[in-house]
């Protein structure tokens, strides 16, 4: 009974001490999972001004929120109504949270703060002056529609702003800038498409990537959602957004993880209780796999400073990989003998298999793209601590625990493997025929070519953003302009140019509108020529007086316009450095960037796009330097063509490291030559039958094709291993096909639990792993089968 407590009580204490670990340095590591985590390093300049300029920009930090009532009226006029009452109570109550920069439901907020920079810069900023503005007939027309303004809701505010504003010049510039037209509106407010929700967009005050931010305004927003429930009744609600993918990505992946281990565990431990009879073999066995991922998470910190999603679920791999460690342990111990002795017996077979595996994933350290860099240093060293645990710390916690030896069942296996071992010749025939046809059908066949197919976003999540951003005139442009300029300046003198040209093209109905930067701020060349023909005090007076004649307006009301319009005229040019209002300046952030060479470049975003033929022939022949039209699918495919070329180049170099590796360990061109084949052939049938099941190939399949490439070499090291054991104990080769039948049970189940994550990536992963530990299987028995008559080779 001591015996059996110890063997529970040491497994257990070094385990808390790994989830101390490993918890204290979760909590202090960022964690990202935007999809820019998937962009390398060295991609082009275009992708990754453009990626600088969304991150930086205010998209980052909006949230697109959508609420239906759960029981709308019948009445079409009602249901109208209620939508608007839901949009201006959850606006309200998004402001008084204190969290949000801006909340916008499709109203213009009448309030000072909202205008005060529009009406401090409203004759530099677009849109343009009337040439007769200033005329006393336009006065006198501006006087009569404020007579209207005064009449109406707004009026206290049109009587604050119109001593300073009386053409209400204000809300002009007001409206262009807050871009608050796109989406569909119903009494003053956004509403989806189909008019059954209301749409809001809420910019938090709180950095993007700040998760704890991050999560106080989406626990802002869901308190928003009740308060609207406590007055108007029950509701749907949903939400998107960067920063709602990137907190929900976080919980969705420790939700995950729990899921995958409250299924994994109950399966792994039955299969372990039946094959070895013994609890605390369970607890043991999780020691290895524990201090691998805590010694890979800790040495992606340490090399990257931050740990992303994918590296993080890539963790979970190591669980089916790690786990045959102290399997094979368990099986090859003998009755009486010392575990350290069993250690030392199969630690050349289990050395050279982790090695092996580890030197594979290796070369993916020095990877552009930092997830597969990440993943080459996780692997690396998870893989060698894991192992080493197996070796050293195990044998320690094993110590009091005598496990059954292996029953003579096992030895039903020989002739079938040997019978395998016929199959050789078919097995290498079908594995050329499947390389054959993999390389005739189409790349779009194999490979996927969606960047997005790497997302580690669940499909559901992206269908309520795409939902989203289709209700609120939101969604991914394909394309997109980029003018390159030396300046600021220059770049707004070059838009400028280019104008007229954008005009025709809307006129004609190609593009229906292009957001660029010049649409807001005007050059610096024609903001004086625009304020250059603003009245000089004196003539504004005449002017005035004129306008006044038969208004209703008391002396002296408007000397503030006066004097604004002098100051404004005085002052001169407005440039984007002097612009600090968040909202302007967010939107400037957004269409310009500056490069890595000190020069400028500027976006353009089209809005209904419908010819894209015509946009290209008009652009070609522009005469205005450096306008260039982006095709972001184009630069995307090109991207992630470059993504797989060059991580297929690193697992290439991989493979042969390995192979070199597996030839200093087997030290014989017989014994290299079955166990590579046995590699080639599972990862190559593994590849072809996920692409005749329809699944084009990610960057995540060949990662999990690498772990088939480990599983395969650990079976079919053990396999031959077996064989030649048994030729002179059959005790031996019973061990051996025992470990080798429980490590790919344990491997099919826990990877077949990972196939159905909601996690993309690791779905992809499970499911190339459970095909590929079966036919990893099937290829080792093969290629290990029938040894008998040269098992002295070596």
């Amino acid at each position: 009974m001591r015996a059996r407590l110890t063997a529970l009580l040491r497994p257990l204490l070094v385990l808390a001490l790994l989830g101390a670990l490993g918890a204290g340095l979760l909590s202090q590591v960022p964690i990202r999972a935007d999809l820019s985590i998937l962009l390398p390093e060295r991609q082009s300049e275009d992708l990754a001004l453009l990626q600088r300029a969304l991150q930086e920009g205010p998209a980052n930090r909006t949230v697109m929120i959508a609420l239906r009532p759960v029981d709308p009226p019948a009445d079409a006029k009602a249901r109208t109504d209620q939508l608007a009452e839901l949009s201006r109570t959850m606006k309200r109550a998004l402001q008084d949270s204190g969290l949000f920069a801006r909340v916008a439901n499709g109203s213009l907020s009448l309030d000072d703060a909202a205008l005060q920079p529009f009406l401090e810069h409203r004759y530099r900023l677009n849109p343009a002056l009337a040439a007769d503005a200033f005329s006393p007939s336009s006065l006198n027309q501006a006087f009569d529609r404020l007579l209207v303004e005064l009449r109406g809701l707004g009026s206290p505010l049109i009587e604050r702003i119109m001593p300073r504003d009386p053409t209400l010049r204000i809300f002009e510039v007001a409206q262009l800038w807050r871009g608050d037209a796109g989406p569909r509106k119903a009494n003053g407010v956004w509403v989806g498409r189909d008019g059954t929700r209301a749409v809001l967009l809420a910019r938090s005050k709180r950095a993007a990537f700040d998760a704890g931010g991050q999560g106080e305004v989406l626990d802002a927003i869901d308190a928003a959602v009740r308060t609207v429930e406590q007055t108007h009744g029950a509701i749907t609600a949903v939400r998107s957004g960067p920063s709602v993918i990137a907190v929900e990505s976080r919980n969705t992946a420790e939700s995950e993880s729990r899921r995958l281990l409250i299924w994994s565990l109950p399966i792994v431990a039955l299969i372990l209780l039946i094959a070895f009879r013994r609890p605390s073999v369970l607890v043991a066995s999780a020691v290895p796999i524990a201090a691998g991922f805590v010694a890979g998470a800790g040495a992606v910190a340490a090399v990257f400073g931050e740990i992303l999603a994918p590296t993080l679920g890539f963790g979970a791999i190591l669980i089916g990989v790690g786990v045959d460690y102290p399997l094979h342990l368990f099986a090859h111990r003998r009755p009486e003998e010392p575990p350290t002795h069993t250690a030392r017996r199969i630690w050349p077979a289990l050395a050279l298999g982790a090695a092996t595996t580890a030197i594979g994933f290796l070369p993916l350290v020095l990877s552009s793209f930092p997830g597969v860099a990440q993943l080459g240093v996780f692997t690396l060293a998870g893989l060698l601590v894991a192992a080493g645990g197996a070796r050293w710390i195990l044998p320690w916690l094993m110590q009091p625990v005598h496990l059954p030896p292996a029953e003579a069942v096992w030895d039903r296996l020989a002739p079938l493997h040997a019978a395998l071992g016929r199959l050789r010749l078919p097995t290498l025939l079908l594995t050329a025929v499947a390389a054959g046809w993999l390389a005739l059908l189409p790349g779009s066949q194999v490979w996927q070519q969606d960047l997005r197919g790497l997302s580690p976003i669940s499909e559901t999540r992206k269908q309520v953003d795409q939902s989203l951003r289709a209700d609120l005139a939101a969604t991914n442009p394909r394309y997109l302009l980029a003018i390159d300029a030396p300046d600021m300046e220059t770049l707004l003198q070059r838009q400028e140019a280019l104008q007229p040209t954008l005009d025709k093209l809307i006129a004609d109905g190609a593009v229906a509108q292009v957001d660029l930067l010049a649409r807001y701020l005007p050059s610096a060349a024609r903001q004086r020529a625009r304020l250059a023909s603003l009245p000089d005090a004196a003539t504004l007076r005449q002017r005035l007086d004129r306008a006044l004649a038969d208004q209703p307006f008391s002396p002296g009301t408007f000397a503030p316009f006066v004097t604004d319009v002098a100051a404004a005229k005085a002052a001169g040019p407005l440039t984007p450095s002097e612009i600090a209002a968040p909202l302007l300046r967010s939107r400037l952030d957004t269409l310009a960037v500056e490069t890595t060479h000190g020069q400028v470049r500027g976006f353009g975003f089209f809005e209904g796009l419908r010819d894209e033929a015509r946009l290209r022939h008009a652009l070609a022949h522009v005469d205005v330097p450096g306008v260039r039209l982006l095709d972001l699918k184009a630069e995307t495919e090109a991207l992630m063509q470059g993504y797989r070329d060059e991580t297929l180049r690193w697992i290439a170099v991989g493979a042969l490291l390995g192979l070199g590796a597996l030839a200093i360990g087997l030290r014989g061109a017989r014994a290299v030559g079955q166990v590579g084949a046995s590699v080639l052939v599972s990862v190559t049938l593994s590849a072809a039958l996920l692409v005749a099941l329809g699944t084009p190939l990610t960057l995540f399949h060949l990662l999990g094709l690498m772990v088939v490439a480990g599983l395969g070499l650990d079976y079919a090291i053990f396999l031959r291993q077996a064989v030649r054991d048994g030729a002179n104990s059959p005790e031996a080769g019973r061990d051996g096909r025992r470990s080798v039948a429980i490590c790919a049970l344990t491997s099919l189940s826990v990877f077949a639990i990972l196939s159905t994550a909601e996690i993309p990536m690791l779905g992809q992963l499970g499911v190339t792993v459970a095909l590929g530990a079966g036919v990893s299987l099937l290829s080792a028995l093969v290629f290990t089968g029938a040894l008998r008559t040269h098992v002295t080779v070596s």
